[in-house]
């Protein structure tokens, strides 16, 4: 029974769902009580004769029996029961990459060949990082982000920090005067 249990858990877990394993020592209807308390959408129970007829007894947090079904036909069924996805998901991610549009092996290619034709440019003119600390691990990290992309910077040790649109350092300015002074947008 464990076995198939078990068996029951990686498919599901497999197929993407949350699953939990419950071989506690309590009755079975005190084990159903607990888990619709925790708010499990589908308690499933297995005993002998689901175990030999490959299927899974469903019950719900609201106490309700959806009957027995196959594993396979669960996942199905769970399927069934998703709610489409609304206009404003679609809204939300038409903007998302899309492998469509590119050319299918060009990363490893271009490994092997070295820079893509592609690829943007870095701009030769240098961006300022402005700095109370040279030596400091953001500093380092901006500095050493900037040489793999290959784009020139200078660092300028200053306590001076006017020209950030929020008065502190580190802040980056481009060479087109560009101020950015999130550690993550000048990475």
């Amino acid at each position: 029974m464990v076995d198939y249990c078990n068996a029951v858990y990686l498919y599901l877990h497999k197929k993407g769902y949350n699953v939990e394993l419950d071989f506690g020592k309590e009755q079975l209807p005190k084990k159903v009580r607990k888990h619709q308390l925790e708010q499990w959408n589908f308690i499933l129970v297995a005993g002998e004769n689901e175990m030999n007829l490959g299927t899974i007894d469903i019950r719900t947090r609201d106490n309700e029996r959806a009957g027995k079904m196959r594993i396979d036909e669960l996942h199905d069924y769970f399927q069934s029961i998703l709610p489409s996805k609304s206009n404003m998901y679609e809204k939300f991610y038409e903007k998302a990459w899309d492998p469509k549009d590119f050319h299918v092996g060009t990363c490893r290619d271009e490994q092997k060949s070295g820079a893509p034709s592609s690829a943007p440019k870095a701009s030769k003119d240098k961006s300022k990082l402005f700095v109370k600390d040279p030596m400091s691990s953001v500093t380092q990290m901006i500095q050493v982000t900037a040489d793999i992309a290959g784009a020139p910077l200078e660092v300028e040790v200053t306590t001076d920090s006017k020209k950030s649109l929020i008065g502190r350092l580190p802040f980056l300015e481009t060479s087109d005067g560009t101020i950015l002074f999130d550690t993550g947008a000048i990475i």
